[in-house]
């Protein structure tokens, strides 16, 4: 039986949470938004359309997420507390970096996405609409962490997406997945034998997976 830590309790990330406002607005909004590099455009609109914005088309979206936008209109008047003002501009950035990103993906998918429907925030519950894509194990009480966000476009297709962050451009790409089986075989002989087992099982396994 899975152990009650497997559980998925963690909310989302300021930037998650501006990532899925950015996928409710256009686009080229958010790269007219980045332009001014004080931060100042940036804070303004969070604390005013942001907001709105968050409120019509986010689902659940938390109080404290609230506060989050309504604080950026004192971050934009007092200049006393440089850091919270600096983080929550970077936030924002790094938020709609993964919402551009995200809509290149679905547009790979054969998705056109200027702007979504309705997006779902999936840190630590799943709301009703999107709850039947959740990958959880009820017996066990094992929860995949599957995604961060479900994005819907339409009234049928809909699009989880699992977000990363890293400090910046220069450093190497996060894992897709946070741990592999296979580097708790690493060492000696008898270990490696079992991970060359591991290896053909999969590779056959998703080779079947890819045949059907």
């Amino acid at each position: 039986m899975a152990k009650k830590s497997t559980e998925k309790k963690t909310s989302l990330e300021p930037s998650e949470v501006f990532c899925a406002v950015g996928l409710l607005i256009p686009t080229s909004q958010m790269r007219a938004l980045v332009k001014d590099q004080t931060g100042t455009e940036l804070l303004r609109w969070a604390s005013t359309d942001g907001l709105k914005i968050a409120k019509k088309g986010i689902k659940p979206l938390d109080d404290r997420f609230k506060k989050m936008f309504q604080e950026c209109a004192k971050l934009n008047r007092e200049a006393t507390d440089l850091k919270k003002r600096t983080e929550m501009v970077a936030n924002i950035v790094a938020g709609f970096s993964g919402a551009i990103g995200s809509k290149v993906f679905m547009k790979a998918m054969n998705t056109f996405v200027n702007t979504a429907d309705k997006v779902y925030l999936t840190g630590a519950q799943w709301p009703e609409e999107v709850n039947r894509f959740r990958m959880k194990d009820e017996d066990a009480k094992f929860d995949y962490n599957s995604s961060d966000l479900v994005v819907q476009v339409g009234d049928k297709k809909f699009f989880g997406i699992s977000l990363k962050k890293k400090p910046n451009v220069s450093k190497p790409d996060p894992t897709i997945i946070n741990k592999a089986f296979s580097t708790f075989l690493d060492g000696d002989d008898k270990n490696k034998k079992a991970l060359e087992a591991l290896n053909k099982v999969r590779q056959e396994y998703f080779a079947d997976i890819v045949k059907e």
